[in-house]
């Protein structure tokens, strides 16, 4: 797997088709689907040590597909794409490829007219007392005496 450097053209591209949702990216996978990054990204589970390696060497942070017939082989039972392809992007490429994500982000808000108003300070600690004061519950062993096992064999 070849890693080969965006010019600045290519990095808007990659914010205009990632905004469009056209893209899926290795960063979207939530903290707890971490280890299916190799079934996301089908060739990444046939790497060898001398490309892991080399991507660590060059500071990869992210891998990214797009959605389509050709690359996508559908969807897995946990609802996540499989792509039988995918391509890296490394450390400075991908700062720079959200700086331009944000921009376009922005601009996009801003045309549609869609930013939000920024909230009034009072209003934020009126709900920071409110959560404060948030009755606890007690567990469940305490509120129903001895905790019941349904599943009992018998």
């Amino acid at each position: 797997m070849k890693i080969k450097l965006r010019t600045e053209e290519e990095l808007k591209q990659l914010a205009r088709d990632t905004l469009a949702n056209k893209i899926f990216w290795s960063t979207s996978l939530k903290q707890h689907e971490l280890h299916m990054l190799r079934s996301v990204f089908i060739p990444l589970g046939f790497l060898k040590k001398k490309v892991l390696e080399d991507f660590k060497k060059r500071k990869v942070v992210a891998f990214y597909e797009y959605y389509g017939d050709k690359t996508q082989t559908g969807r897995a039972i946990n609802g996540l794409p499989m792509f039988v392809s995918c391509h890296a992007i490394t450390a400075s490429e991908y700062d720079r490829f959200v700086e331009l994500y944000n921009a376009a982000k922005d601009a996009l808000e801003n045309a549609l007219g869609a930013k939000k108003p920024k909230e009034n300070p009072d209003a934020k600690k009126v709900r920071a007392k409110k959560a404060h004061k948030a009755p606890v519950r007690p567990a469940r062993s305490a509120r129903k005496g001895k905790a019941r096992n349904h599943r009992s064999v018998r």
